[in-house]
């Protein structure tokens, strides 16, 4: 009796661990739960083909979902290599969940190539190869700083901050043009130039949070590793300039296409979410 009660028990208790995602058994199932649980826009662009005409027999390969909780959260996470799209869906708990692309498919012009997923240790890893990368380049990427970033085996915490500056070109189209800058004192100033929601110069002081992850995000870089010219072999795309002063010495990116690395791009995205979050005045 005590040996059913105990087997109970655990059946119990494991059903409370799983989520929505440990249910997911066929394509369908994904497409489904991205739909009615996710975002319903998924309904216009599936990753995943229900009944594929060829069948990708890699582990890896095409077409395929897998199921890990890359992030460590305690929740299993979705991983969708689809015809599209490379994406990861993480379980953020309580019906929550969190969309991430590692790369825009079809839409554009440098896709991601899983190649295999560790889970051996912690943090998980996702290694992929970059479509405009030499195929001797392949990415080892963790889920940090609430994105997709290159793993550093080796983080350290011995960056002495001073400065960091961001200027961006003109595209072919509305991409928005300013310049920001970011001082040691968490005071910032920010000239809206073109297709941003305002126009002008302004000035602020980064609240501590935004500062904080800024500084957490230059220490896991490997600053001295980036290189200083990145681009794209596209044409019309946006030039984006980053100048970081640091340890006493300056690192200027120039980084054309904004393909350079994951962690620039979080880099930029955090700066650019930056002209509409933070309190800016003239």
């Amino acid at each position: 009796m005590k040996s059913l009660n105990f087997i109970l028990l655990l059946l119990f208790s494991t059903s409370c661990f799983a989520n929505e995602i440990d249910r997911l058994q066929t394509n369908q199932d994904v497409s489904n739960f991205l739909i009615k649980k996710v975002d319903k826009n998924f309904k216009k662009y599936l990753p995943l083909d229900n009944s594929p005409k060829v069948v990708d027999t890699a582990k890896y390969g095409r077409n395929k979902f897998f199921k890990v909780d890359i992030d460590n959260n305690g929740l299993t996470d979705l991983i969708i290599y689809g015809y599209r799209n490379l994406l990861v869906v993480l379980d953020n708990g309580k019906g929550k969940y969190l969309i991430r692309y590692i790369d825009n498919g079809t839409f554009s012009l440098n896709t991601a190539t899983l190649l295999s997923i560790d889970t051996t240790s912690t943090p998980r890893k996702i290694i992929i190869q970059q479509r405009e990368n030499s195929e001797k380049k392949v990415d080892t990427l963790i889920f940090k700083l609430n994105n997709f970033i290159e793993f550093n085996s080796n983080p350290t915490n011995n960056l002495i901050f001073d400065k960091v500056t961001i200027k961006t070109m003109q595209c072919f189209g509305t991409c928005p043009i300013f310049e920001m800058a970011i001082n040691k004192d968490r005071t910032a100033t920010y000239k809206a130039i073109k297709y941003n929601d305002e126009t002008g110069e302004f000035k602020a002081t980064i609240p501590i949070k935004e500062f904080t992850e800024l500084i957490a995000l230059l220490n896991y870089l490997q600053l001295d590793k980036l290189h200083n010219d990145y681009a794209v072999n596209w044409t019309d795309d946006q030039t984006v300039t980053t100048e970081i002063k640091y340890n006493n010495k300056s690192k200027t990116i120039s980084d054309y296409g904004k393909i350079g690395t994951f962690g620039l791009s979080m880099l930029y995205s955090m700066l650019f979410n930056w002209r509409k979050v933070i309190e800016w005045t003239e």
